[in-house]
């Protein structure tokens, strides 16, 4: 059928990220106007991170999407012509320590380049950042020294009602 795309799920144990997953799907799905042969041939770069850092970005090789070959592999059928849900775009998290690196260590030039690293087509395009609220082991003061701290800090009891709650830390 026109527009419906089959994916193989093959067994691999190389951790991917789902930004890398969406990332393959996204280029795949803009190939929506070619013909069956050119989708058959279309490979996908893979890129792996992994959190012991002994691969960082390091190119893997390509996968080349098929026809399903008979095998019992899982298949996902991606429609899409059929919508679910909006996306709005993909973002992050920031620490208040990265913060604070990004204002206060980083030269103009660098942070630019962070930046359009970020937020731009020229990097990964985030269109959403969002700051941990409060109790992040990675919070700073301005100084830059650690400081732990919540926004509804109190010497003793329970506020249920949240009546100390504050956007201020408490100095």
């Amino acid at each position: 059928m026109k527009g419906e795309v089959t994916i193989r799920i093959v067994k691999i144990f190389i951790p991917i990220t789902i930004l890398e997953v969406i990332a393959a799907l996204l280029m795949f799905l803009d190939s929506e106007g070619e013909s069956e042969g050119e989708r058959e041939r279309e490979t996908i770069d893979i890129w792996l991170t992994t959190a012991d850092q002994q691969h960082l970005l390091t190119k893997q090789g390509s996968v080349v999407f098929e026809d399903n070959n008979g095998s019992n592999l899982p298949i996902i059928q991606v429609d899409p012509t059929v919508h679910f849900q909006t996306m709005e775009g993909f973002g992050a998290a920031i620490t208040g320590s990265s913060a604070y690196l990004i204002n206060h260590k980083m030269d103009n030039d660098q942070r630019d380049t962070l930046m359009k690293n970020l937020f731009t087509d020229e990097g990964i395009n985030m269109s959403f950042i969002r700051h941990t609220i409060g109790a992040s082991d990675f919070s700073v003061d301005e100084s830059g020294n650690p400081e732990s701290y919540t926004y509804n800090d109190i010497n003793t009891d329970t506020d249920y009602e949240l009546n100390q709650f504050t956007v201020e830390k408490e100095h």
